[in-house]
């Protein structure tokens, strides 16, 4: 397999040089809108990069520091993968999948050394939420309004994924408004493997 080999001959030259690997899965992208008038095309295409993207990133990484007995895949998750939501169905069905996904991986990469962290940041000021038609000015959905007063500077999150990544963590959820949405759902604390 190409990408394979890629990434083989990467992290074999990133280790040459002392460095420890991390690989971050952070693409993805949302479609917001009643699941019937999307375009079925984009959401394939979202499933795609969200879900099997990931996988794929994650199976050609994880082989190399399993090898070597090193390393940290970081997958990006959501708020979104803790509940089902109308008019963001796909997605966040997708992002219960990297959650479900890392939670296993981290348990069958352990062995080897190697710590998977599965992070689920809230809304984050980013191009995101205009890419979703939540621009800040769109005054016509009351959800727009909610999603920039309770947006995350991208710098706090990074902040909180670092921390986690330095404390060998395997989920984090960024922001006390995302951990106390997590708690006020009444969603099961992930198993003893994610901290």
């Amino acid at each position: 397999m190409l990408v394979l080999q890629y990434f083989s001959n990467e992290t074999e030259n990133y280790w040459k040089f002392g460095g420890r690997c991390i690989a971050k899965n952070n693409a993805g992208f949302d479609l917001f809108d009643k699941f019937v008038d999307m375009d079925f095309e984009r959401i394939k295409e979202m499933l795609q990069l969200n879900m099997n993207t990931l996988t794929l990133l994650s199976y050609c990484f994880g082989k190399e520091m399993a090898k070597k007995g090193d390393g940290t895949i970081i997958n990006v998750g959501s708020t979104a993968s803790f509940q089902p939501l109308p008019h963001m169905s796909a997605y966040s069905a997708s992002k219960a999948f990297v959650v479900s996904f890392s939670e296993a991986l981290h348990k069958e990469m352990k062995p080897y050394g190697v710590n998977v962290l599965c992070v689920c940041p809230g809304t984050t000021k980013t191009a995101f939420l205009k890419e979703v038609g939540l621009e800040k000015d769109n005054d016509k959905r009351l959800i727009s309004k909610i999603a920039h007063m309770v947006a995350m500077k991208p710098e706090d999150v990074a902040r909180i994924v670092w921390e986690a990544y330095q404390k060998n963590k395997s989920f984090s959820i960024p922001g006390k408004l995302n951990n106390i949405q997590y708690s006020l759902l009444g969603l099961k604390i992930p198993t003893e493997s994610f901290i």
